[in-house]
Formats: C-alpha cells, structure tokens, sequence
C-alpha cells in the first residue's frame, strides 16, 4: 500500500509557491523507484533494509479441479492434463488422446484493522484456468505422451481498505491479473517401474496496481483535504522448465520427483501517479504526472518437490512436499534495481510446502469424492505472520460413458499479517471454485 504521510499544513503554506515547480519532479522521482509487483510501500514498513513485496514470489493458484480437491497433491498420481504442470513423467501412463478445460472462480475478503477501526472489502473473479490436450504415441513398449495448452499458475489479486474515521481518511488499493504459461510436456516410460518428463514454459500475464487516498484535515485552517490516485500496470514475459520422474517400486506404492528451474522474468512498468489538493481558500492545486521504467529482469529460485502415493481399488492417498529458498531471488539488470539484491535475504525465507490429498470410489459407481490440505507459508517477512497461510479442500468427479470427465473443486484458506511499525493488520479469507470437464478418446 502507498500510503502518503500527512503534511504539515502551515509548512504546507509556506511552500505553496514552490510546489508547482517540484511537485511533477517529485512525482517522477517516485515513480521511478518504485519496485515492480510490490504491494505495500516503506513508509508503512518504516523499517531500515527492507524491501517491498515481490508479487511473482508468491500468488499460486494451482491447474485442475482433481489436484485441488485433493490439496494439490500430485507429484505421483496426476493422472490427467494437469500433469502436465505436476510431474510430466506422468504422461507416459496416459494411454488415450485426452481434450481438456477448466475455469477459476476467486473471491478474496480482507479485513483490516488500523488503530482500532476495521473495514472489510472483498473481491471476485472467474478466469480461465486451463485448456489443453494429450496426445499419447504408441510404442512397443512401455508408454509416451505430448501434453500443450495453457495453464493461469498465479494469481496477483489482492483488495485492502482501511478507514480511520476520526478524520474521515479513506485508503483503498487493488491489484488483479496474474501470470500463465503456455507448456509443452513430454513423459515416456524408460523401464517398466519408472518414467521420466520435462515441461518447458513461456510465461506471460500482467498485474493492474491501483491506490486511491483520501487524506482529511478537519481542524486545518488552510488545508481540507487531498486525494491521491495511483494506477501502475506491470507487464511479465519469461521462460522456465521443469523435470520429473515417476517411480513404482510395487503396484500400490507410487513415487515422484519434480525439479523446477529457476524462471527468468522480464518485467516493463508503466503508470500515473495524481495529486489533488483542495485549500480551505476554495484554491485547488492538481497534479499528474506518467511515468515509464525501464525493463527489468528477474530470476527465482529453484524447488525441489517429492510426493508419494499410496494406490489401493478404490482409495488413493498421496502426499507432497515443496522446498523454495526464496532468499535467492535476484534481481539481474539494469545496474540501478542491484542494489535491492542485498535486502532480499533479509525479508525472505525458504519455505516448505506439503500437501495432503485422498479420493475415494464410491462402489458401483462412477463418482469420486476428495478432500485435502494444503500448508502454503507466505515467504514474505517483510511482515509479522500472525497466521500463516493454509487451506482446506474438498471435490468431486464424475466419468460418463467412460469418454468424459467433470470434476469440480473449492478451496478455502485464510491467514493473518501484522504490519510492523503501524497500527495495522490484515486478515483474509480465499475461497477458489475449479471446475473442469476432459473428452477421452
């Protein structure tokens, strides 16, 4: 959030007459250092060596209704298109031309408390998750699989108000968009216990930051009020891969291993920053100014996944764990964005994600029903994590004729964030609908 500090309003009318001329340079300089993705500015952290949030380090939303119902767990048992983001060795075990799509209902709720008075904002969202397809090679052995589509991996959507109505200040900031990939996956089956795949990912997507400020001065003699209005939009293209492997050391027992490598991400900002300050002499003085920054590039870390499943006729367990060592993200050029390097250690940490899933059959039918957990820790520390984040999830599937599939999901979790030097704290509620329908053939 970019929140503006309250002016002395008689140094304010001293100043006046040299505004005019600073006020477009100001703006400018501003602009310029402002970090792309970042969702809350310094002066609310008001800590020495910080740095503000990166929104590509976080945000994931996850491809597929099956995988999300059951918590996302499924480095060893995606058994669908979804493989492949998941584990693309598990397309050596698809044997049929598989057409897939699904869509994404998100709602966030935010409440906020700042210096004892809460406010609640929510927001709502339907997108395209994925669509794509499998196409199975016939061998002579063993199997082999080509997965393409698209698939939306992150979501930048994020609402915070805030009201302190002693004064009548109004605070509002919003983000939306996020980031896809289009992959092309290859899994193929080299002996009969295991599989290897690998994905190859162009990435693309924006993020729209808007922060509108109503700034009251209600016992000021010259001043009455100001308000400030910011609208940045951050362009993102990249490239990343990922390897997997698939192991079946006995026929209920099924291993896998993703290794994703680190993505290189070039980022182009641009916006308007305004500034409307109304005097009690009737006077108005407005302020606009656009803004360009040059494109920047940046690289995330690796992650290590493992997961592991447990195949019985009619119940399937799995569980999956993630390591991401977010403190080596890296800004790469131009010279002037260096220099945030050596703070990213210092409000990053390395996480570990695990996710829990089951789905059973139910007898003489052909629905599955799932539930799942999922532990996602926010890697930003930037903040005190009063609750970190986790999810609950639950799904259900349905196969007609042996030839269609419709599956949905939903997805609940929440966490907790203080704000370190100010009197503010956020709690939010996310609640993710999937629902996804494959033709086989």
């Amino acid at each position: 959030m970019r929140r503006r500090k309250k002016i002395n309003p008689r140094e304010e009318a001293c100043k006046r007459p040299i505004r005019k001329m600073l006020g477009v340079v100001i703006i400018t300089l501003l602009s310029m250092l402002l970090i792309p993705g970042i969702t809350y500015s310094q002066i609310l952290s008001g800590l020495t060596g910080t740095i503000q949030e990166i929104d590509i380090a976080d945000g994931f939303t996850g491809v597929g209704a099956r995988a999300m119902g059951m918590g996302g767990s499924q480095i060893a048992i995606a058994g669908d298109y979804s493989a492949v983001y998941w584990n693309p060795a598990q397309l050596a075990y698809m044997k049929r031309i598989e057409i897939s799509g699904g869509l994404t209902f998100n709602r966030i709720e935010n409440n906020t408390t700042y210096e004892g008075y809460s406010t609640e904002e929510s927001s709502n969202r339907a997108r395209l998750n994925s669509l794509g397809f499998v196409i199975p090679v016939p061998t002579t052995r063993g199997g082999l699989a080509f997965g393409l589509g698209y698939n939306r991996l992150q979501n930048f959507d994020r609402i915070f108000k805030f009201r302190y109505p002693v004064e009548g200040d109004v605070g509002l900031e919003r983000k939306s968009g996020g980031l896809y990939a289009i992959s092309l996956a290859s899994g193929i089956q080299i002996a009969p216990i295991m599989s290897v795949g690998l994905n190859f990912e162009l990435w693309g997507g924006e993020n729209n930051y808007s922060w509108d400020y109503e700034n009251y001065y209600p016992d000021d003699e010259i001043i009455s009020r100001e308000i400030f209005e910011d609208n940045f939009k951050y362009k993102y293209s990249g490239f990343s891969a990922r390897m997997g492997m698939t192991l079946t050391p006995h026929k209920i027992i099924r291993l896998g291993a993703v290794i994703t490598f680190p993505a290189g991400f070039t980022i182009d900002e641009e916006g308007t920053m305004k500034t409307d300050t109304l005097f009690r002499s009737g006077d108005e003085a407005y302020y606009e100014d656009y803004g360009y920054v040059e494109a920047y590039k940046i690289s995330l870390p690796f992650r290590f996944s493992l997961g592991t499943a447990i195949l019985l006729p009619y119940f399937t367990t799995s569980f999956d764990v993630t390591y991401i060592d977010w403190a080596q993200m890296e800004y790469k050029e131009p010279s002037w964005a260096l220099s945030n390097n050596k703070y990213i250690p210092q409000n990053y940490r390395s996480v570990l994600k695990y996710n829990i899933g089951v789905e059973a059959v139910i007898p003489y039918t052909m629905v599955k029903l799932r539930g799942g957990y999922r532990n996602d820790p926010v890697p930003y520390t930037g903040n005190t994590i009063v609750k970190d984040r986790q999810y609950f999830t639950g799904g259900i599937g349905v196969l007609i004729s042996d030839l269609v599939s419709l599956d949905a999901a939903a997805v609940f979790g929440n966490y907790e964030i203080d704000h370190k030097s100010a009197e503010l704290s956020e709690s939010y509620k996310l609640t993710d609908i999937f629902l996804n329908m494959a033709y086989r053939f």
